[in-house]
């Protein structure tokens, strides 16, 4: 059931791609939907989280991190300004709450004790967390290495 739950919402945010066009963007709403379904992969199995991990961070942030060195960043294309235009200190924190609030409620159904008790979903074997460890090592030194053959200045996408 969690599985198509997730499938359902990945499908649903994949028309966040059809509208927007900046990388910048495109990661900020790849890293929320990693976010929000995260609980349910981990509910699943501790394997299908981690091999949800890797896919993500293996597979597309590498590739985005390359994008982002090509192209320029200005300051109206940032995914904020859309959805904080006219909205006060007072509007942020409930935004921030609201979010808080839904990842919670998703957590505590799916992994049934709530945010703070997953003791039970993440058990790890002492080699299981340092291969985990390490492959998360592996993958940022991808993508320190990737982002350092990029050039800022020069490229396809910089004219």
């Amino acid at each position: 059931m969690a599985e198509m739950f997730v499938l359902v919402f990945l499908l649903l945010c994949s028309n966040f791609s059809i509208w927007v066009e900046h990388p910048l963007i495109l990661g900020s709403g790849l890293l929320m939907v990693s976010i929000v379904s995260l609980p349910l992969m981990i509910s699943v199995g501790s394997l299908f989280g981690f091999s949800f991990f890797i896919v993500v961070v293996g597979g597309v942030l590498i590739v985005f991190a390359y994008s982002v060195s090509l192209i320029s960043v200005t300051k109206s294309d940032l995914l904020l300004k859309y959805f904080t235009s006219g909205v006060g200190a007072i509007g942020k924190f409930w935004m921030v709450f609201l979010y808080f609030s839904l990842v919670f409620l998703l957590s505590w159904w799916a992994v049934g004790s709530g945010i703070f008790c997953w003791s039970d979903v993440l058990y790890f074997s002492k080699g299981w967390g340092l291969g985990v460890v390490l492959l998360g090592f592996l993958l940022l030194g991808i993508m320190v290495m990737a982002i350092s053959l990029a050039s800022k200045f020069k490229g396809a996408l910089i004219k």
